[in-house]
């Protein structure tokens, strides 16, 4: 009987466990793509500066992997701009990013540290999937 018991405990506790892992909020696949957007406008940025040309295309250079989120932490609306209304988290954590024209040029950065926000549309309250954006702090 205590068995039973011990064992229900444990699943209950991977139960929960797991619930946390698929709920987490933002998910980290809209950190990857944050990221992805604040490398390509900084790259953007530089060229730009530099006074290279541009097609006007937006297609990054350099690939998101391995995107490690050590804290989400919800934050209160002070101190963003008056148009954000949803919620927003500040998102810390670490990424490799790779880039190169061929495999054998590819170079890789690991272990980058990143620190973003992202909210959501309060308009989106009652969708199946949360929106995500990117915000830059005042």
């Amino acid at each position: 009987m205590r068995k039973l018991l011990v064992m229900c405990c444990l699943g209950i506790l991977l139960l929960l466990t797991s619930c946390d892992a698929i709920a987490q909020t933002p998910p980290t696949q809209a950190v990857k793509l944050a990221l992805t957007q604040q490398l390509l406008e900084k790259q953007q940025n530089l060229a730009q500066n530099l006074g290279l040309k541009s097609d006007g295309k937006a297609v990054p250079s350099f690939q998101v992997a391995h995107v490690t989120v050590r804290n989400r932490k919800k934050m209160p609306q002070k101190g963003f701009p008056d148009h954000i209304l949803g919620e927003v988290y500040k998102i810390q954590g670490t990424f490799d990013v790779s880039w190169g024209t061929t495999a054998d040029e590819n170079v890789v950065q690991k272990s980058s540290p990143f620190e973003l926000y992202l909210g959501t549309d309060p308009q989106d309250a009652d969708a199946d999937v949360a929106t995500w954006f990117l915000i830059r702090p005042n």
